[in-house]
């Protein structure tokens, strides 16, 4: 849920809630305040009575007047002190409010009730409730209306500068700039994304110098090295353990160098030293590089199975060629003997597949740079890298599944 309508929830919740409990509350304290107000009235209507009675020594004659009515019984058990209560006269099917009392006239009791309409009372109090009601509505109108165009335009700035953030990428050389907003916490949010951007983009290059500067460096050493204990190799008097230390040495030296060299290749992609795009047909470089690895095939018992249709994509030729050996080599080099390679191609994939370990590769960290799922010595755990670099310097997916016991790649065009 989004902050701004879990806002907008919350607060239009408690204003109901308040408006109904505030509504209530008006309610039962406005019926009190004009109860009580009758009773006073019923009370004054009491004390005139009272008082005709001391002067005349007699009942007053009962005056009919409108909402209100006085009853006189002669009685000989009077009630005591005075009682209040609301009495419903089903002839004016009506609620009246009813003060009850005895008094002595001429040496006798009578009982008398002082009656008066609660129908201007019941029209006030239903007025006030319909009154909150409609005032309830529209505070959840105008809440509402102001939640989705007010707050949403208040709020604009902050999804603009995620849109910005959600763009940025170190590999684009590109500095953040978030516009000034009139709200302060924006501008400090945006004060610090483009520092901590800056900051990203500062280490990014300084690493990517130092990954290019050190993978070229040591091209010339790395070369030295080799010939030199190639030509050391060579000599008649080595022993069995000299050569055998000096061959070990010598594939750990090549792993070097071939990891050197998937470091330079990244370190290039990134810095879009191949940015020139043209029409490739991707099914003839396909044919042609099956043939290349057919004499390995044949060797290690491998069994191809290619369904080739025709494709042309907008590329890179020399990153598709780089491309396509990194794939075929995966499947070469972590298949076993006698088993099998399958390469599809049609218009909207590219997918090559082996059979290998049974075990699916970790989807997570697979594309990772010197994840090396085999712990094969010969691998140097780059090979998949740069297969995810190359795909993404070419507007491609690459994607990995483990299914009818062979590993699957990919590449979505």
């Amino acid at each position: 849920m989004k902050l701004l309508d879990k806002y907008n929830r919350f607060n239009l919740l408690s204003t109901i809630a308040v408006f109904i409990l505030a509504g209530v509350a008006f309610y039962f304290a406005l019926h009190f305040t004009l109860l009580r107000q009758m009773d006073e009235d019923l009370m004054i209507e009491q004390r005139e009575i009272k008082k005709f009675v001391d002067q005349n020594d007699a009942m007053p004659h009962p005056v009919t007047v409108k909402d209100q009515q006085i009853i006189l019984e002669q009685t000989t058990q009077p009630v005591e002190g005075r009682k209040f209560k609301i009495v419903k006269i089903p002839k004016d099917d009506d609620d009246y409010r009813q003060l009850s009392f005895s008094i002595m006239a001429a040496g006798k009791w009578y009982n008398v009730q002082v009656r008066k309409s609660l129908e201007g009372t019941d029209i006030i109090t239903h007025s006030v409730f319909l009154i909150t009601i409609c005032t309830i509505l529209l505070m959840f109108i105008a809440t509402f209306i102001i939640n989705r165009t007010i707050l949403k335009r208040l709020w604009q700035p902050f999804y603009h500068s995620l849109d910005i953030l959600q763009h940025f990428k170190v590999g684009n050389q590109q500095r953040l700039q978030f516009p000034t907003t009139g709200i302060d916490e924006f501008n400090f949010m945006n004060t610090t994304l483009e520092r901590s951007t800056a900051k990203a983009l500062q280490d990014y290059n300084a690493l990517k110098v130092f990954t290019e500067n050190a993978s070229h460096e040591l091209q010339t050493p790395l070369a030295i090295i080799r010939s030199k204990m190639e030509v050391i190799m060579q000599g008649e008097n080595l022993s069995e353990y000299q050569f055998a230390a000096l061959q070990s040495a010598t594939e750990a030296l090549n792993k070097l160098a071939r990891m050197n060299q998937s470091l330079l290749l990244l370190t290039k992609i990134e810095n879009e030293q191949f940015a020139l795009k043209s029409m490739v047909e991707i099914d003839q470089l396909l044919i042609k590089k099956a043939e290349q690895f057919n004499e390995l095939w044949e060797d290690r018992l491998l069994q191809p199975h290619l369904d080739i249709k025709p494709v042309t994509l907008h590329v890179n030729k020399e990153l598709v060629e780089l491309l396509l050996n990194n794939l075929f080599s995966n499947a070469t080099r972590h298949n076993y003997d006698n088993g099998e390679i399958f390469i599809s191609l049609d218009k909207e994939k590219l997918a090559v597949g082996n059979t290998g370990n049974n075990t699916p590769l970790s989807k997570t960290h697979l594309f990772q740079r010197f994840y090396n799922p085999s712990n094969s010595s010969t691998s140097n755990g780059l090979g998949l890298a740069v297969i995810r670099q190359i795909c993404e310097a070419s507007g491609l997916i690459v994607e990995y599944d483990y299914t009818d016991n062979k590993h699957l790649f990919t590449i979505l065009f």
